[in-house]
């Protein structure tokens, strides 16, 4: 059941990470056209790699089948784990700085990316405690 709720949260951010790639490509008239292309480009293949990432990952582990192998991996996974919430944090942290005391507006477009990563590992983690 919560599994689904955060599937629901992703489309419905990877929405408002189109939206938000989208109103780069139109507003931001400082860089070119093409910059703007590449960028809205980057966003989103940010938003949706950081969160399949973890899900092919988890993916990855349950098809294994050796003991050693399986428990090698649920150790690993619980180190992506730890890294993917602090770089999420981290990563979300300089772009909310970047707005308000750089005063760079057009990073905060890019918020959802870190919001990806986040919904990835909060899946992956609650898929490991079951």
């Amino acid at each position: 059941m919560r599994e689904e709720a955060i599937k629901k949260c992703y489309l419905r951010f990877g929405v408002l990470n189109f939206v938000f790639s989208l109103i780069i490509l139109l507003v931001a008239r400082d860089i070119i056209l093409l910059e703007r292309f590449f960028t809205m480009i980057a966003i989103n293949l940010g938003y949706h790699m950081l969160y399949w990432f973890y899900v092919k990952l988890y993916d990855f582990y349950i098809k294994l089948e050796g003991s050693f192998e399986k428990s090698f991996w649920y150790f690993g996974i619980k180190f992506f784990i730890v890294f993917g919430f602090v770089s999420s944090l981290i990563i979300a942290f300089t772009f909310v700085y970047n707005f308000f005391i750089v005063k760079d507006y057009a990073t905060l477009t890019a918020i959802c990316v870190p919001i990806g990563l986040f919904l990835g590992v909060l899946l992956v983690q609650m898929k490991l405690e079951k």
